[in-house]
């Protein structure tokens, strides 16, 4: 029954990822690159807040998305890669309040500039905010 409960757990935190996702900030650009990073940044964001909540594990200690693969049951089917074929980052920040960054590693070299995300914690839930690299110029 605990599996089931914990299944359930995790569709309804994804399906309010999604949710939270549609009205979020990430709706800014249309280009089909950018949006699988944008769909697959709340998933990883789901699978850490999974890890956190329903695993009681401390996400200070997660060091990559590897170990989200790894867990019982797994919160990620296969470590994700970015639309260049590169791995997601993923930062803890720090504990007051919980706050963490999720990023495409291949975007640095991309047309589209480096798409990095910050999640903070704020009650019960994340809240999601683009970061930006300011130009020189």
């Amino acid at each position: 029954m605990k599996k089931y409960f914990v299944y359930l757990l995790g569709v309804s935190l994804l399906s309010v990822g999604l949710l939270a996702f549609m009205v979020s900030p990430f709706r800014c650009k249309s280009n089909a690159a950018i949006e699988k990073v944008e769909l697959d940044i709340i998933l990883l964001q789901t699978a850490i807040v999974a890890y956190e909540k329903i695993l009681n594990k401390d996400i200070s200690q997660l060091q990559n998305f590897y170990e989200l693969s790894q867990t019982f049951p797994d919160l990620l089917h296969d470590v994700l890669l970015d639309p260049w074929d590169k791995p997601y980052g993923f930062e803890y920040l720090g504990s007051e309040p919980k706050s963490f960054i999720i990023w495409s590693k291949g975007s640095i070299d991309s047309e589209e500039g480096l798409i990095k995300y910050l999640f903070k914690e704020e009650g019960n839930t994340y809240k999601v905010s683009p970061l930006t690299m300011q130009s020189d110029k």
